[in-house]
Parts: structure tokens; C-alpha cells; sequence
């Protein structure tokens, strides 16, 4: 198997910086509501709602896969 390293585009969800981490974090906790992730996206320059909902969906999967084998 060859495993090529390919650049990560912009709106892939795990291409995010810390900063833009923590103003999704942020955005969690602040709004609730059907227009929650309009808001969120505007407090983060360049990233849309569906960016952000993509983030929110690969980073929750990540720490259900790390708990699931922590718990093994």
C-alpha cells in the first residue's frame, strides 16, 4: 500500500486552526436555536454554517473513536 500525503483543502473539517477551534467552541456554548449555526459562522471569518456544522460532526467523531478505544 502507498500512502500519499495530500494537501488538505480549506473547507476540509480538519483543516482548522486553533483560534477558529476555540470560536466554534465558543459559538457552542453561546447560541441555541434553529438559527445556531448562522450565528456561529459569523463570529468565524471565512467559514460557512455548513463548515462549521462539518467541524463540529469530524471532531465529535474523533472523541467517540478515542473514548471507544480507551474503554477497550
Amino acid at each position: 500500500v502507498v500512502k500519499v500525503d495530500v494537501p488538505l483543502a480549506p473547507d476540509d473539517p480538519r483543516t482548522w486552526s486553533a483560534d477558529e477551534q476555540r470560536l466554534l467552541e465558543n459559538g457552542l456554548r453561546t447560541f441555541r436555536g434553529k438559527d445556531r449555526w448562522d450565528k456561529i459562522a459569523e463570529t468565524i471569518p471565512g467559514r460557512t454554517k455548513e463548515m462549521c456544522r462539518a467541524r463540529f460532526n469530524y471532531v465529535k467523531e474523533m472523541l467517540t473513536k478515542q473514548q471507544s478505544q480507551g474503554q477497550q
